[in-house]
């Protein structure tokens, strides 16, 4: 019985690490008590390969002190050569009864945005992510985090 149990937990573990995950980054920056309409959140990634497809996330993690069922941000994105890119995004955070949708116990939920499926970084290099709220108010509370995902699809 034992050895069965060790054979299971081997296959298990090679399953595990033969399915890994390619994340290009998977990083979240702390926000303050509140968060300022002037105030970005940075970040930084290297994009080796631009004939693979990615997906794009945003994770954000918010206490029950958010006011709002979304947030918008404006994500500007500096290319390597130089040029920029600018978008609005919205994610819904609660349904329209107020639950929040993101997982977690407790005051404190988090949740993962798909932004984009199937985007192709057009050149190599190093790319400049900056993620500001664009809601109406000029400071936020109850947003505790936000975050980048960047995975490399396909094989």
């Amino acid at each position: 019985m034992r050895i069965k149990y060790i054979a299971l937990l081997l296959t298990l573990m090679v399953v595990l690490v033969s399915c890994g995950t390619n994340f290009v980054i998977n990083e979240s920056r702390s926000i303050a008590d509140l968060w300022q309409s002037t105030q970005t959140v940075d970040f930084e990634f290297e994009i080796q390969d631009t004939l693979s497809p990615h997906s794009f996330f945003v994770n954000i993690r918010n206490n029950t002190d958010y006011s709002y069922s979304n947030i918008y941000f404006f994500i500007n994105t500096t290319f390597p050569d130089g040029q920029s890119s600018r978008d609005t995004v919205e994610c819904i955070l609660a349904n329209v009864r107020g639950k929040w949708l993101g997982k977690g116990m407790g005051s404190l939920k988090e949740s993962s945005h798909l932004i984009r499926r199937q985007l192709y970084f057009p050149v190599s290099g190093i790319y400049k992510m900056q993620i500001e709220q664009a809601m109406r108010e000029d400071a936020l509370i109850g947003i505790e985090d936000v975050g980048i995902k960047i995975i490399k699809e396909g094989k």
